[in-house]
């Protein structure tokens, strides 16, 4: 299916190859095309990762005989913080199906007539960047509503960025809620819950790719539930925290922290909306910036050149044909694997 063109639109065009072709209107789907049969719940996916839509979302979609996909809405984000990642939605989804619209709009007003035109039932939201409008939390033609995929243990950690938050405070499991949408960031009632074991040397790639499974469970349950007409369970607000988006001086790292703290930090900023990957260091009178680091709690192993007396921000060791150095910290040392010269 394709929708008329309009400005301000983008449609994933299938039979043109992995790009994205300008439209001029979003009014309706094509007269010639046929309407699509009632008998299966139509879902909407809003993301701007397409691994997340492809190998959450779509899988359990795809899974269930009572669902299919109406169509992907897609953004570069924000004005301050625009992105190329909705070219790799598009990029991810077309070997799977190659028949999915694919649609790039920054025109939160459009989302409705989108809806509208697609006739959907259902929005599930994966890693957005906007909180969606009334116009579709409240529209009484999406059937069953608007849901919303979040990383953590709602109500804890509310906000944009609940993995970067739950890395620097060095959680070792991370939570998957799936809730209905209400018009607040986070805030509706809970549908799905579920949990997975996170390593102490992941980032955030690999947690949402080591996440998967979780994801699907928790998507898949909270649809269930959300077709059952189920209003899902209250939020206790007592319990909230929230997950802010970094600042930019919180970037920065002080090595006479722990070497844990500091290898967290550099976990949580390997992948922030708006920012090249990495934190950033003063090291042997040089900005660099810090994408990846080791830490072992063994002092033996991971810590061979420590000594008390080099101060914090000291390079103590280096690996000259890897280019990998231990930098000193507070209570040790810690591996730098990857770094770059700013």
């Amino acid at each position: 299916m394709m929708c008329k063109p309009t400005a301000n639109s983008y449609s994933y065009q299938s039979n043109a190859g992995p790009e994205l072709v300008k439209n001029s209107d979003t009014t309706g789907i094509d007269e010639a095309s046929n309407s699509p049969p009632r008998n299966k719940v139509r879902v909407a996916i809003f993301t701007v990762v397409g691994s997340v839509a492809v190998n959450t979302a779509l899988k359990v979609i795809e899974s269930r005989d009572d669902l299919e996909v109406a169509c992907v809405i897609t953004c570069s984000g924000p004005r301050s913080k625009r992105s190329e990642q909705h070219i790799g939605v598009a990029q991810a989804l077309y070997p799977i199906d190659p028949n999915i619209d694919i649609i790039m709009s920054n025109k939160k007003t459009k989302y409705a007539t989108l809806m509208e035109a697609y006739e959907v039932d259902l929005v599930l939201t994966c890693v957005f960047p906007w909180l969606l409008p009334p116009s579709l939390t409240s529209n009484p033609n999406i059937r069953y509503g608007c849901i919303n995929l979040h990383p953590s243990d709602l109500p804890k950690y509310r906000g944009p960025n609940p993995l970067g938050w739950a890395i620097v405070n060095g959680d070792d499991s991370i939570c998957v809620t799936v809730h209905r949408m209400d018009g607040s960031f986070d805030t509706g009632p809970i549908l799905a819950q579920t949990s997975f074991h996170v390593g102490v040397n992941d980032g955030i790639f690999d947690i949402m790719r080591n996440g998967e499974e979780a994801f699907q469970f928790a998507i898949d349950k909270a649809i269930t539930r959300t077709i059952k007409e189920d209003p899902g369970d209250s939020q206790e607000d007592k319990e909230a925290s929230e997950a802010p988006c970094f600042c930019p001086e919180f970037r920065l790292l002080d090595f006479e922290e722990t070497s844990l703290n500091v290898h967290n930090k550099v976990r949580a900023w390997s992948r922030q909306p708006g920012y090249t990957p990495g934190a950033l260091a003063s090291i042997e009178g040089k900005t660099v910036r810090i994408v990846k680091t080791f830490y072992c709690d063994d002092d033996e192993r991971s810590n061979p050149q420590s000594n008390s007396s080099d101060l914090p921000g000291t390079v103590v060791a280096r690996n000259e044909e890897s280019g990998d150095f231990q930098v000193q910290c507070g209570d040790g040392c810690l591996t730098v694997l990857e770094w770059y010269e700013e």
